[in-house]
């Protein structure tokens, strides 16, 4: 999420001052790299983070600064794999959005036809109802046990256990099955 963070208030900034990011020496984007670090990490108490500059598809700044593992002092590093909880929504719709208009992603395919590690369920699991929330795939236990769990999975799709042996809680494709929303 600092990531997010640091990158849409650079652009903020950058286009207040009318500065161009993109423009800038790679030199001057390290330095701005830094800069922001520095500065959001002391503003927001952050323990670590990680946070790259791509201009141009190219890669211009890498970088890893304090903490990855605050318990075990361990170091961040540009390839520490930070959990990104609820900032990975939009993230997953921006790809899933480009994919789909580029017609590589079929939103009314079953979810094991872009990822066979899906565990199959009660009912088939369309790809959109997956990204609606709407697939009857339960969400964190009350207990906050999934939410603030630290166990490291080796591969995405390990993650899957957490609810992998649930059934789901509707069959969101059933003409039958009518979702309340809750605003």
């Amino acid at each position: 999420m600092a990531l997010l963070v640091l990158c849409s208030r650079e652009a903020a900034l950058a286009r207040r001052s009318g500065t161009v990011v993109a423009g800038g020496s790679p030199a001057q984007l390290s330095e701005m790299a830094d800069k922001l670090a520095h500065d959001e990490m002391k503003k927001e108490n952050i323990a670590g983070l990680s946070l790259a500059f791509v201009v141009d598809k190219k890669l211009v700044v890498s970088r890893a600064c304090d903490l990855a593992d605050v318990q075990n002092h361990a170091p961040a590093s540009t390839a520490t794999l930070f959990r990104t909880g609820s900032i990975a929504k939009p993230i997953t719709a921006a790809a899933a959005m480009g994919l789909y208009q580029q017609g590589k992603l079929d939103l009314d395919a079953q979810v094991q036809k872009y990822c066979l590690e899906f565990p199959k369920k009660k009912w088939a699991v369309k790809t959109r109802e997956l990204l609606g929330h709407l697939s009857g795939i339960r969400h964190y236990r009350n207990d906050d046990s999934d939410f603030f769990g630290t166990k490291d999975y080796a591969h995405v799709s390990d993650g899957f256990e957490v609810f992998a042996d649930h059934s789901p809680l509707f069959q969101a494709s059933h003409p039958d099955t009518v979702l309340h929303l809750r605003l």
